[in-house]
């Protein structure tokens, strides 16, 4: 089998569907968590954000270890079966962290967050880490993680949804039928990998790197870093600001759920059309063109106000679009990085790293733009808002544009990373 051979259809929604559960993990946690606990458990919103914020820290902190074990373990046992032995302890803490205990509340969340945390970390790092080493082209890693993220996202729209649904339909009893539909998914997800075809290539190069010194060594890995954490840092602003821009900028309240819905949808039916674009110009290459989509969404979000809901849901499905590409791109990237720096057997490290870049752009990006509207004079529900709108706009996109000078500098010194592909439809074969 060519090494340029692409993965099937098939192959890639095998290995792809266990995105779809982990959103399942992820979306609640921000979103109806916080209300869980203040209405069962009578717990300060104070003190929930504390826990929060420190077990989120913590997790933060915990994955370029985890990354670490990552290497170790896969070495001794399948990835498939690694993620089947950590989707029990990530099953186990879902069902405690939506069964709130109403003696020890506070013990109880942060119990059964860092349970969940640790377990949610430690199956995304062994998933990245297998599709990087999965793929034996840039064409078929961009393939693999494409069908993953899209999955991914389709996750995300169902656990946006359902638990409001079940809610209403079950009361507080929706909980644990969320915690069950999510065990199912979970395992269904665990036992499609087992029919996923073993990689032929997992034995390890002469120089795998044995720390994270190695790692961060690589000029290429520290430029694409960059290029990530800048990219991450405007996509994470507008996500901190938007339901403050819906409510009191465009007055559209009872639209946020239409604009997050298109935004979703929009970043998942996107995935093959950069997939395409990137194997015409180059991954680099498209990742900058939607970040280019993206900064000319914003600017056009400048102009809007009350009651401009049309031209936001445009701009809602414009960077959505976006979307995919941030998604599917950078761990395409990122894997290429891998398999140049002949580190096959890192991945583990890599993904570390990348998860915990991650995080912390969510945190810069709270602890950027939350306090910088409020200084600005911007109370939520008052008439102050063109603090809110500058911020909501310009920031994302000064960050966008350092992000492309970052990814442009990253593909003119590393042109193997950046390349075009050949069509997809070149490739032949039907094995990863």
């Amino acid at each position: 089998m060519p090494s340029t051979a692409l993965p099937t259809l098939g192959e890639r929604f095998l290995y792809g569907f266990y995105g779809l559960p982990l959103a399942f993990v992820a979306l609640p946690v921000y979103v109806h968590i916080p209300a869980l606990y203040a209405k069962q458990a009578n717990l300060s919103l104070g003190l929930i954000g504390l826990i929060l914020l420190a077990t989120r820290l913590f997790d933060a902190v915990l994955d370029p270890w985890l990354g670490t074990l990552v290497d170790r373990w896969h070495r001794r046992l399948r990835f498939s079966v690694l993620i089947l032995l950590a989707s029990g302890p990530l099953a186990l803490g879902f069902y405690w962290l939506v069964s709130p205990n109403t003696a020890f509340p506070a013990l109880w969340l942060a119990g059964s967050l860092i349970l969940t945390y640790i377990a949610f970390s430690s199956v995304m790092i062994l998933h990245q880490s297998w599709g990087a080493m999965l793929g034996k082209s840039p064409a078929a890693r961009l393939a693999i993680t494409s069908m993953r993220e899209a999955l991914g996202l389709l996750g995300v729209i169902i656990a946006a949804a359902l638990p409001v649904w079940l809610v209403q339909r079950y009361g507080q009893a929706g909980w644990p039928i969320m915690a069950l539909l999510f065990t199912i998914l979970l395992i269904v997800g665990s036992l499609l990998l087992f029919a996923v075809p073993q990689s032929t290539e997992r034995t390890l190069t002469v120089h795998s790197p044995h720390s994270y010194r190695e790692v961060l060594g690589s000029p290429r890995f520290r430029a694409l870093l960059l290029a990530f954490v800048l990219n991450g840092i405007a996509a994470s602003l507008p996500s901190q600001l938007v339901v403050f821009f819906i409510e009191d900028v465009l007055q559209a309240k009872n639209y946020e759920g239409v604009f997050l819905a298109l935004y979703f949808i929009a970043g998942a039916l996107a995935m093959p059309l950069w997939t395409r674009l990137a194997g015409k110009i180059g991954q680099c290459q498209a990742w900058i063109v939607s970040m280019a989509l993206t900064i000319l969404s914003f600017i056009g979000a400048l102009f809007l106000g009350a009651g401009d809901v049309l031209a936001f849901g445009m701009i809602s499905v414009a960077t959505g679009l976006a979307l995919g590409a941030d998604l599917a791109i950078p761990p395409a990237i990122l894997a290429t990085v891998i398999h140049t720096n002949a580190h096959t057997g890192a991945e583990g490290r890599y993904f570390g790293i990348w998860s915990f870049c991650t995080k912390i752009n969510l945190a810069l990006a709270a602890g950027l733009a939350l306090p910088l509207i409020a200084a600005l004079g911007y109370t939520p529900g008052g008439n102050q808002t063109a603090a809110l709108t500058l911020s909501y706009c310009l920031l994302p996109c000064g960050f966008k544009l350092m992000a492309i000078w970052a990814t442009w500098r990253f593909s003119s010194h590393f042109p193997e990373c950046s390349t075009p592909n050949f069509p997809l439809r070149s490739f032949q074969g039907n094995s990863l």
